[in-house]
């Protein structure tokens, strides 16, 4: 019998108080998963803390700042005296700057890459750490279509984004030894709090959505399927893929 569950698993959703994160870490709590999430702004944690435990669900909430492996290291090391162990995580703590190439500065380049890419992999290495040890894991992390297809005012984003492919690639393989499979879940346009400002720009509609073979943008619950099935048992012989799930874009129509 095909096993698809996550049921008792202990899960980690970084940036999971909002957008992304918040739709994939109330897929885990629905499906029975321990669930902690984590995230900057405690209040945002909070308030996702009170909706997912509103419904019944079994969820923490831990602050973690990415960008900073000492707070990292915290955490991670906190999840180990609370829990023993760790089964999954999922990184989709990441943000954003759109400005023009000619014009990208260092702090925004800075913040972009250190926290997309630089805290998707000491995230990713902590966890791996925990996981060594039980020869079991699960790691997803939050990719991007902008990683196959650039766009305009997303130097940093895209770059970012290009190297957690990567990343994944080779975590993929000095891990699966210890029975950790890493994968890539890339999303297409996804209407969240981060870039619903660009749901009001007509110019940014008809270049991107207009182009989506299904005809309209993606939603945080779009990605719970899949980011599911990766974290079950079912998925225990697939790694080191990039899985789009971006409403076709990436066919290139």
């Amino acid at each position: 019998m095909i096993d698809f569950g996550v049921k008792g698993r202990v899960v980690l959703v970084t940036g999971g108080g909002t957008g992304i994160g918040f739709g994939i870490a109330q897929a885990f709590a629905e499906c029975g998963a321990r669930l902690i999430i984590a995230g900057r702004r405690q209040e945002k944690l909070e308030e996702a803390v009170e909706r997912l435990r509103g419904n019944g669900h079994l969820v923490e909430s831990m602050t973690l700042d990415v960008t900073n492996c000492k707070d990292i290291n915290r955490v991670f090391k906190k999840i180990e005296k609370q829990h023993s162990r760790l089964d999954i995580v999922v990184t989709s703590a990441g943000t954003n700057r759109r400005m023009p190439m000619l014009e990208y500065d260092e702090e925004s380049w800075d913040t972009v890459l250190n926290t997309n890419l630089k805290g998707t992999f000491f995230c990713s290495q902590a966890a791996a750490n925990l996981m060594k040890k039980q020869n079991y894991g699960r790691i997803i992390l939050i990719g991007s279509v902008g990683s196959l297809l650039a766009g305009p005012m997303q130097a940093g984003y895209c770059s970012s984004k290009a190297g957690v492919d990567q990343l994944a690639r080779v975590m993929s393989i000095e891990l699966a030894t210890f029975g950790i499979t890493v994968n890539v879940i890339g999303p297409g346009p996804v209407r969240t709090p981060l870039n619903e400002h660009l749901f009001s720009d007509p110019e940014w509609i008809e270049r991107t959505i207009s182009r989506l073979p299904m005809g309209r943008a993606g939603m945080p619950s779009d990605l719970a399927g899949i980011a599911i099935f990766l974290s079950s048992p079912a998925a225990g012989y697939l790694t080191g893929q990039i899985i789009y799930v971006d409403g076709g874009l990436s066919t290139g129509n």
